[in-house]
């Protein structure tokens, strides 16, 4: 891959490695967040146990931080036994992956991966209860139509986001051809420190959290994933 000849190049900002190339473009890697884990929340779930019908996530960090640290409190067993008791309901194809991996269970997921559409899916499946595992970043529209649908709803968090305020200043330095936003948490971070450029999308919401800070993205990627964005860089660089 090293001797790959590229014809633009892409900013990425997540935490977690990108591929060397997405469709066209070299990447730039350049991390902009560092999640940490929330001691305590898999105790914390569990206490609830008896009382929730559901459990969400809607990212799928908040899964794998749960069981980390149900792995140091020695609760795994407790906690995969729970989860087999409840219907468990995720937002987007990562999510499920990583649910059905950690925990052996097949989670419902909506069609469309905004949490609006999560939260009209839960309830037209007959969920009273809801725990929501997920960051205290997290955009709350799920739980605005939960609770306005008279669903009883508690939130655990099993990570937080830190934001590296240096490396967003270095980003102004940088030249590439595109900037990709792959969550609606970074689109407000680089939106509300004046990132410019073009903005490429990874799903709705996160475009129209851009939208709300007055950046229209050049291209929202239909799959909602990094392959999605690769799509979308092929297609406004003509092509491959």
């Amino acid at each position: 891959m090293a001797d790959r000849e590229s014809r633009c190049t892409a900013l990425v900002f997540g935490p977690d490695r990108p591929p060397e190339f997405l469709g066209p473009c070299r990447v730039l890697w350049r991390p902009i967040m560092e999640p940490a884990p929330v001691e305590g929340v898999a105790e914390a779930l569990l206490e609830l146990s008896s009382w929730a019908d559901s459990v969400v996530f809607t990212s799928p960090r908040a899964p794998r931080f749960l069981l980390i640290d149900a792995e140091g409190k020695n609760l795994v067993d407790r906690l995969i036994d729970f989860m087999h008791r409840v219907r468990v309901y995720v937002i987007g194809p990562k999510t499920r992956d990583v649910v059905r991996n950690l925990f052996g269970v097949e989670p419902s997921m909506p069609e469309r991966y905004r949490g609006v559409d999560l939260a009209k899916y839960i309830v037209s499946h007959g969920a009273r209860r809801v725990i929501g595992v997920r960051s205290p970043d997290a955009l709350r529209d799920l739980v605005r139509v939960l609770v306005e649908n008279g669903i009883g709803y508690v939130e655990v968090y099993s990570y937080i986001i830190s934001v590296c305020e240096e490396c967003i200043e270095a980003i102004k330095e940088e030249e590439a051809d595109y900037l990709v936003v792959t969550s609606p948490m970074m689109a407000r971070i680089l939106a509300s420190h004046g990132i410019t450029g073009k903005f490429i999308a990874i799903g709705p919401t996160t475009a129209e959290t851009l939208i709300g800070y007055g950046i229209r993205p050049i291209c929202v990627a239909s799959l909602y994933s990094l392959e999605g964005v690769a799509e979308c860089l092929s297609k406004v660089e003509g092509g491959v």
